[in-house]
C-alpha cells in the first residue's frame, strides 16, 4: 500500500521526503550527542567538587613481621641477595 503511494507522488516529493526525513534522524543525533555532553560535565563538575584529592596511604600498618617477609621476598624477585 505504501509502495503504491510513493509511486504516485513526483521525484521532488520522493526528495522531500527523503529530506524531512534525513533532517529528523540528524536533529534527533544531535539531540542525543547535546544530552550526553551535558551529562559527561555534569559527572566532572561533580567529581571536582569533591575537595582536594588525598594520596593513597602508605603501607606502614603493615606488621613488622610482613614487612620484612614482603622484603625479603622482593629481594629474591630482583636477584638482590643482601
Amino acid at each position: 500500500m505504501l509502495i503504491i503511494q510513493y509511486a504516485k507522488l513526483s521525484r521532488v516529493q520522493l526528495l522531500d521526503i527523503a529530506m524531512s526525513r534525513g533532517k529528523i534522524v540528524a536533529i534527533a543525533t544531535g539531540a542525543i550527542s547535546i544530552l550526553i555532553a551535558v551529562a559527561y560535565l555534569m559527572l566532572v563538575f561533580i567529581l571536582d567538587t569533591r575537595g582536594e584529592m588525598k594520596p593513597a596511604p602508605i603501607p606502614e600498618m603493615i606488621p613488622v613481621e610482613h614487612s620484612i617477609e614482603l622484603s625479603v621476598a622482593a629481594n629474591r624477585f630482583s636477584g638482590d641477595m643482601t
